[in-house]
């Protein structure tokens, strides 16, 4: 924690040791909400980590960007990553909620569920080298409604300068111009469907000069010839003028051009080792035209189609491409492939340090869990990085298992664990006994 020391020491009070208290729980906790994170780490007090979680005014930001410095220096420097492209890989990820009272919380599509129900949603930014991937940035979504509620925001504490509504893109954008600002030049970008669907968000990466792919859906619709656009003539007097821009070229969605595809359009492209062999892959690349509707500019892109047999399952996947000098096929290919390890960042970030676990209801305590529970994970790559070529198959959750063990217990007998037992029953009993007053001065 030496080299974050400065985020957490503030002019009355330094707390970097309950930083560093909190970070070890995030390994080695149960659970990671503050009473068993209390529980597992010697020396902790249950009040000093709900305060430097919940009310302490360090900067969650200042400790993300420098997260995002390291991380990029991090897969800058080893020589034997050189021969793979530095990538920027843009997502969201949610999080199951129950009630009304936690920032930005609503009944919205849950990836992680696959549905719509109750919780949050925010957007993440990852870089990533090779099989390497670390988490940089995150923006929490807050939907209309809780930017139309005063007294909702101010309850949660949402900062006056972020009561403005921002879709999903837009908080893609804020992230994607933020690290621009601290001269952190990615390779390329690769982004999931929802930004790489909009015209406008890809044409602004364009601008990077970067290499762009962005997955789009099985109903995105596209051109297969340049398309001349006209405006109709008026064909009487009576009625208004024609304003809406036609042509004559067909459109297809992206499904329709797979499906009129003849088998000798597939090529066969090499794309990584994984556990069970090479990663090869069906090709389909195509030149098309896309028409931008906020803009009604049409661009010229490029298509990738995928099909991927996995375990006798057909996969097709597609994705929008900006090439941006890029003519090797291949590596456009593997581009667009890296942005599987943004997915397995936040599926080893929930699991090995609770990114999702955290019970916190303020604007300024879920960054600071984010921003905590992402700075334990570049712990853990960077822990990975350092063994590569010593121990091939070293995981995260391997890392994991020594802290567990190296991070002395603060139940040390039977004994110890029976109080703790005892203390979290009172603590239930004083939350049930709380709710039936407030339920019998409601009734009355």
């Amino acid at each position: 924690m030496e080299d974050y020391n400065d985020i957490f020491k503030l002019k009355t009070i330094d707390n970097k040791a309950i930083a560093e208290k909190y970070t070890q729980a995030l390994f080695v906790a149960n659970r990671r909400n503050i009473e068993r994170m209390d529980e597992r780490i010697e020396e902790s007090q249950y009040d000093h980590l709900h305060h430097f979680l919940s009310d302490s005014p360090w900067s969650s930001r200042k400790l993300i960007d420098r997260i995002a410095q390291r991380a990029f220096t991090l897969l800058f420097t080893p020589p034997e990553l050189q021969a793979y492209p530095i990538g920027c890989y843009i997502d969201e990820s949610s999080f199951p909620k129950k009630g009304n009272k936690s920032v930005g919380v609503k009944r919205q599509w849950l990836g992680c569920k696959g549905k719509v129900d109750n919780g949050q949603v925010a957007v993440f930014t990852a870089f990533g080298r090779g099989r390497h991937c670390t988490l940089v940035d995150c923006r929490l979504y807050l939907p209309q409604c809780w930017v139309e509620d005063k007294n909702r925001c101010d309850i949660a504490g949402v900062p006056q300068d972020q009561r403005e509504y921002k879709t999903k893109i837009e908080l893609a954008l804020d992230s994607v111009q933020h690290i621009g600002a601290m001269d952190l030049e990615p390779d390329f970008f690769a982004i999931d469907a929802l930004y790489g669907s909009s015209m406008a968000f890809m044409n602004e990466l364009e601008l990077t000069g970067k290499p762009v792919l962005g997955r789009v859906r099985r109903d995105f619709q596209c051109y297969l010839e340049e398309p001349e656009f006209f405006l109709p003539e008026r064909k009487s007097n009576k009625g208004r003028k024609p304003t809406k821009m036609r042509t004559e070229s067909q459109k297809f969605s992206t499904l329709q051009i797979q499906r009129k595809s003849q088998e000798d359009d597939w090529q066969t492209i090499e794309v990584r080792d994984t556990d069970k062999g090479k990663l090869r892959l069906d090709i389909i690349h195509k030149k098309i035209w896309v028409r931008c509707e906020e803009t009604n500019v049409t661009r010229t892109r490029e298509l990738l189609i995928t099909r991927e047999n996995e375990e006798g399952e057909v996969k097709y996947s597609y994705t929008l491409v900006i090439p941006n000098g890029c003519t090797d096929l291949q590596r456009l290919v593997q581009m667009d492939r890296q942005r599987y390890w943004i997915e397995r960042s936040f599926q080893d970030a929930k699991n090995e340090v609770g990114l999702d676990e955290y019970q916190v209801r303020k604007y300024e305590a879920f960054y600071h869990h984010m921003s905590l529970s992402m700075l334990a994970y570049l712990f853990l790559t960077e822990r990975r990085m350092s063994f590569t070529g010593k121990i091939d198959f070293l995981s995260c959750a391997d890392i994991k298992k020594f802290w567990e063990f190296l991070i002395p217990n603060k139940a040390k007998t039977l004994e110890d664990l029976y109080i703790q037992m005892l203390i979290r029953h009172k603590k239930r009993q004083a939350s049930i006994d709380s709710a039936r007053r407030r339920q019998t001065l409601t009734t009355n």
